[in-house]
């Protein structure tokens, strides 16, 4: 199989392992929903620039990020979008450690120079971005405003036409695949239009919300009987993935265990 010489390699494909692990679109897109409806903790936002299907939609290297990362550090940024997402929560509307406060503190430190030491506004500068790390800080800075737009849509709930445009607009807006991702963009593209006609068909005629669609989603994309299906090659599955298949052989590995 796979460490066979070239030329002697039998085709084959192995099913039943979620695609919510393996699919690099579908880690992306999970993972967003999930912040997005998150406390935006400064360590999960910048896991998610982490991976390399974000950071290259926003144009986004391994220098950038190195930058980025001690930037957040500066600027004292901990969580949270800005005080009235604090507000949502319940807790006191204090924009300080957001990542409003800490944008607005880093963009004061481009504008300034680094002697600066006087408060504007209440805020002193942080991190001295200078040059052409003014793209990386914009990049980064482009990233949250999205994130913070997405925070505000995903809090609507919505009839499933309109999940459905939701999410793809989340894989437009933040995932930018490349090589072999673009199979795995394709794969959860096809999830998300099944995930609208299995609502559509189930009779959903009121608003749900997004812990309901996103639990709905990655229960579709891990569902370990789906995958097992002919294709020319050989399949390795797990017996739960073969119901109901037309399988002409079938080979049961490990009963002697």
């Amino acid at each position: 199989f796979g460490n066979a010489p070239k030329a002697c390699q039998i085709a084959y494909t192995i099913t039943g392992r979620p695609a919510s692990v393996l699919n690099t679109c579908a880690q992306g897109l999970l993972g967003v929903l999930a912040v997005a409806t998150s406390r935006f903790h400064a360590s999960a936002v910048f896991e998610l620039l982490q991976q390399p299907i974000i950071a290259r939609r926003f144009g986004i290297g391994n220098a950038e990020l190195e930058a980025i990362h001690a930037w957040i550090q500066d600027a004292g940024i901990r969580w949270g979008i800005n005080s009235q997402h604090r507000h949502e929560l319940g807790l006191p509307a204090v924009d300080r450690h957001s990542f409003s406060d800490g944008l607005d503190r880093l963009f004061m430190g481009y504008a300034q120079p680094a002697s600066a030491a006087v408060p504007l506004l209440g805020r002193l500068p942080a991190g001295n971005p200078e040059g052409s790390e003014a793209l990386a800080l914009g990049s980064l800075s482009e990233f949250v405003r999205q994130l913070e737009r997405l925070h505000g849509d995903l809090a609507q709930p919505k009839l499933p036409a309109g999940w459905r445009q939701t999410l793809l607009g989340v894989l437009d807006t933040f995932i930018e695949p490349a090589g072999d991702e673009i199979e795995d963009e394709r794969q959860i593209k096809a999830h998300i239009h099944e995930l609208h006609t299995n609502m559509t068909h189930g009779g959903i005629g009121q608003p749900l919300a997004v812990d309901v669609v996103r639990t709905a989603l990655q229960g579709l994309l891990d569902d370990p009987t789906r995958g097992g299906v002919p294709g020319g090659t050989v399949t390795f599955a797990t017996m739960t993935s073969l119901r109901h298949l037309p399988y002409r052989l079938v080979c049961v590995l490990g009963l002697s265990d």
